[in-house]
């Protein structure tokens, strides 16, 4: 694995690089935000399809 910043070759357990000090995130925790933003996506859609839904049933009353 090389540093994202400098492109030094880091050994498998290190987390922070020794030249730059840049962190290097784990592929965990990158999909862990993956996740947590496709979580969000998703709540997002959801909410904006109940909402045009709710303004729809509003519409035909009137």
């Amino acid at each position: 694995m090389k540093c994202p910043h400098c492109k030094t070759p880091l050994k498998a357990h290190e987390k922070i690089c020794a030249k730059c000090g840049h962190t290097v995130k784990t592929a965990r925790q990158k999909r862990r935000r993956d996740l947590i933003l496709a979580g969000l996506l998703l709540m997002r859609l959801l909410l904006t399809i109940g909402l045009t839904l709710k303004m729809l049933k509003q519409h035909e009353k009137i």
